[in-house]
């Protein structure tokens, strides 16, 4: 069992349920990736949001552990995972190949790609760069500006899907969110935020 620090309050530590190995990517840089579920079931990749926003956030995904074996990369700079040696390295595009080393690394012929938020940028990459290697590809609130070019349609979908126990917090997320970051607050930020993030749909057959 690993230990380390996550969101917590000052001299508070986090024991969390999955180990995080490494592997060396494409270029050299090290970097590291959680696993979360039994190994007798079916690999996940999984691509955190942010950008450049730690994975912590994602959890168990709704209880997907249950029928996937989660591998969520901690992406360059982020997390445990080294920096890029070039800003080349660290673009978009190039993340995929970070991808493409974990799969080659974890021995797997396909692979199934979930990417949340800005994580599906670099699904999509992915998915442009390796079509053949792609069993499937999920997109967990892409947004929706970088798929179409149509007008962003968010505030009307979440005006349908609001309740009041997660619309109370999501408005004191934003309220602090208008005087961050001169807001001294710190701790309730974050676990506000923690909070709205954790918010998953549920998995069923079809999805």
């Amino acid at each position: 069992m690993k230990w380390r620090r996550g969101i917590a309050r000052p001299g508070e530590i986090r024991q969390l349920p999955w180990t995080m190995p490494t592997f060396e990517s494409f270029d050299g840089t090290r970097l590291h990736y959680d696993i979360r579920g039994d190994a007798e079931l079916p690999p996940l990749l999984v691509l955190a949001g942010g950008p450049a926003r730690h994975p912590d956030y994602l959890g168990d995904l709704a209880n997907l552990t249950s029928r996937r074996r989660l591998y969520v990369l901690h992406q360059r700079g982020v997390g445990l995972s080294a920096p890029s040696p070039t800003a080349a390295a660290a673009a978009w595009p190039e993340l995929a190949e970070d991808i493409e080393s974990l799969r080659i690394y974890l021995g797997l012929e396909t692979i199934e790609l979930l990417g949340h938020s800005a994580g599906t940028r670099v699904a999509l990459s992915y998915a442009a760069r390796y079509p053949s290697r792609l069993q499937s590809l999920c997109l967990v609130t892409p947004p929706a500006q970088w798929l179409v070019d149509v007008p962003d349609d968010s505030a009307e979908i979440n005006s349908r899907t609001r309740d009041d126990a997660w619309s109370a917090r999501a408005d004191a997320h934003e309220r602090l969110g208008q005087w961050y970051p001169q807001a001294k607050d710190w701790f309730s930020l974050t676990q506000t935020q923690a909070e709205l993030s954790m918010r998953w749909a549920t998995w069923t057959a079809r999805s």
